[in-house]
């Protein structure tokens, strides 16, 4: 569910992203993106010396927050570098709890925060030109 806020220009022209906007590209490009979303995790430990495997399937909320520039190259084509940070409040992972089958060399805890940095490059193409 990702949402770009082109924060420098909310009363302009709605031909998103910038394939053929008029004006100046930092203040018609320039997105604030919120992103709430679900994940799911898979994740097997396995316990050689004793021959045991426990898997656990979990999901989990999160959102993100994030930064991009849509870059128009012509009518037709948009390339976008963008930058963002997801953050997971908790997840939980029972095959690392107290009832864990697996004897596990430290204490380790069963719920955590997620966190995640991204950098990408988005090529858009525009088809109804």
């Amino acid at each position: 569910f990702n949402t770009n806020f082109y924060v420098l220009d909310f009363e302009g022209d709605c031909d998103c992203p910038t394939f053929s906007k008029q004006g100046p590209g930092l203040q018609k490009g320039l997105f604030l993106q919120l992103s709430p979303g679900w994940s799911y995790f898979s994740q097997t430990l396995n316990d050689n010396l004793f021959g045991v495997q426990v898997t656990d399937n979990i999901s989990a909320f999160n959102f993100g927050l994030g930064l991009g520039l849509d870059l128009g190259l012509s009518d037709l084509v948009t390339i976008t570098p963008q930058v963002g940070f997801r953050y997971y409040p908790s997840v939980e992972w029972p095959a690392l709890g107290d009832e864990s089958p697996i004897i596990l060399p430290t204490e380790i805890q069963a719920e955590s925060s997620l966190q995640q940095l991204t950098a990408g490059l988005r090529l858009g193409i525009r088809l109804d030109q």
